[in-house]
């Protein structure tokens, strides 16, 4: 048996309440002590827009002053977090969601690196003269994690589009944005009556237009990092498919939207941290992806089978023959411009091969296993594919497919007949729409790695 290298290739893809008379079916009167804030409509550019997303010309910037950009370093963290009536069932008490909202707040590394956060509450629609409502709350959350500390603004009325609208125009000048709702759209009354599956889906079509817009943007490495949360929620569960509301005291899912540049979001709100958070379930990363020419090398030590790489080219192969029916290659690839999570990764489900190879196994490749392969890689990776036949010929192409977590399959609830502790109502429809929007800016195969036999 003689140990060689090769190179495979490799494509690397990941995918990840409008109308509170309908959905909250109360006549309330809305709070007055909120700050109303025009918010861009479809069409309209994100050029001049302020911190709250003001795109009148002259407006004022926020109140909270943005500190010049170190490198690494975010200039601002933004927190807008949703303070619609279906909100107030997470803060009865002490919940998961309290512990887990004033822990981002106070980010350590936020703390000892004088990084500024401003918090805000967000609510309202805009329809007509309205606009949605934008409350500021400071640098902490203070008191205002209670059912009267969050009924301010309008709390009949949350526009989950217009809320992406405010955080995608906000993420710029190295500030990170984040959005904390249930992640369930409210729909028109009118729409309730007729079909509420197409107003589902023309509101996933709003959300995916929001984000290609702020994608467009060549210089922009944004990424959006979905987090899954758990609370005790103890309250009214407003229905969003037909009119009314029902008390539940049971867990429920509700989700952060991160939003900023990939090297910041995965130092700031890396897999370890998420999962240190109080009712943390799952995550997904959509980034912008554009090179899908990674860096790889064959570690000739730990392959199976004989070969020679070509002296002019190491992903070229010559003199191939199998060892006893196997032939094996172990590949270090370099995911460090690709921000996946490590579990993702790890998964011989999300990869494909041609050549009747097939991927054996995925792990993080040690020190001396880079050493090996002669590279020094930021975030090395082993792959090792396998195949039966005794002597291949031609090029083989592993892919890392474009495949959704199957958490989030998970977390669908098709109707609202059942409200349970783990789905959300159109929640499908929604991660549907910003998965799109990374797909269509994004090269069809992020990422390649070719090997070929001559």
């Amino acid at each position: 048996m003689k140990r060689y290298l090769l190179a495979t290739v490799l494509a690397i893809a990941l995918l990840g309440c409008a109308n509170h008379v309908d959905r909250y079916d109360n006549n309330q009167t809305p709070n007055t002590d909120g700050i109303n804030v025009p918010i861009q409509t479809p069409g309209m550019s994100y050029d001049g827009a302020n911190s709250d997303g003001n795109t009148t010309q002259g407006s004022p910037l926020s109140n909270t002053p943005v500190t010049p950009a170190v490198q690494g370093k975010p200039s601002l963290i933004k927190m807008y977090v949703e303070n619609s009536g279906s909100i107030f069932g997470y803060v009865k008490a002490t919940t998961e969601y309290v512990d887990a909202l004033t822990d981002i707040a106070q980010h350590p590394d936020f703390i000892s690196q004088g990084i500024p956060v401003d918090i805000c509450f967000v609510n309202g629609k805009v329809n007509g003269n309205k606009s949605i409502t934008i409350t500021p709350i400071g640098k902490t959350f203070g008191n205002r994690l209670s059912e009267k500390g969050m009924n301010c603004g309008d709390v009949k009325y949350s526009d989950l589009n217009v809320m992406f609208d405010t955080v995608l125009a906000n993420a710029k000048n190295n500030a990170i944005t984040i959005l904390v709702s249930d992640g369930i759209y409210d729909i028109d009354a009118r729409d309730k009556k007729n079909n509420n599956l197409n107003a589902l889906t023309i509101k996933g079509r709003d959300t995916r237009t929001a984000f290609i817009r702020r994608l467009n943007d060549p210089t922009a490495n944004l990424q959006t990092l979905l987090v899954k949360m758990e609370s005790y929620f103890d309250g009214s569960y407003y229905y969003s498919s037909k009119n009314g509301s029902t008390l539940i005291h049971q867990q429920r899912p509700y989700y952060l939207w991160i939003i900023g540049n990939s090297d910041m979001l995965n130092q700031y709100f890396s897999d370890n941290y998420l999962a240190g958070l109080n009712g943390y379930q799952n995550h997904v990363r959509y980034v912008k992806v554009g090179n899908n020419k990674l860096p790889f090398e064959i570690d000739l030590s730990d392959c199976v089978g004989k070969f020679m790489p070509d002296k002019n080219d190491s992903h070229v192969l010559t003199r191939h023959e199998a060892y006893h029916g196997q032939f094996e290659l172990a590949l270090i690839v370099d995911y460090g411009d690709l921000y996946y999570p490590d579990v993702y990764l790890t998964d011989c489900n999300n990869y494909s091969c041609n050549f009747n190879f097939n991927v054996s196994s995925i792990t993080k490749a040690t020190p001396t296993q880079a050493t090996s392969a002669g590279v020094s890689y930021k975030r090395p990776f082993l792959i090792k594919v396998t195949t039966s036949q005794p002597n291949p010929r031609g090029k083989l192409t592993l892919q890392l497919k474009n495949t959704q977590p199957g958490w989030i399959n998970a977390s669908n609830a098709p109707n609202e007949n059942v409200i349970d502790t783990n789905t959300t109502y159109g929640f499908s429809t929604l991660t549907k729409g910003i998965r799109e929007a990374y797909e269509y800016v994004s090269d069809s195969i992020p990422a390649v790695f070719e090997i070929t036999f001559n």
